[in-house]
């Protein structure tokens, strides 16, 4: 009689801020999920996943991309 009251109160008690459904579904998770993970479907997401994430290569343009020499520099 006394473990069912304990069942009880303890039930009561841990639901009675969030809810016994948040509680649990906020602590017991099924194996190899975690809770804390962080959530997103964005290509670096996918890459920590380790799915196959097809994305185009960077390629190099042609061309002088450099600047030319700097100007000189004035003198008294």
């Amino acid at each position: 009689m006394m473990r069912k009251a304990a069942l009880v109160a303890v039930c009561l008690s841990v639901s009675g801020c969030s809810g016994f459904g948040k509680y649990i579904s906020d602590t017991a998770t099924l194996p190899g999920e975690n809770p804390n993970a962080p959530a997103g479907s964005d290509l670096n997401m996918r890459r920590v996943y380790g799915y196959h994430t097809a994305e185009t290569p960077i390629l190099p343009q042609g061309g002088n991309i450099w600047p030319g020499p700097p100007p000189p520099l004035q003198t008294l």
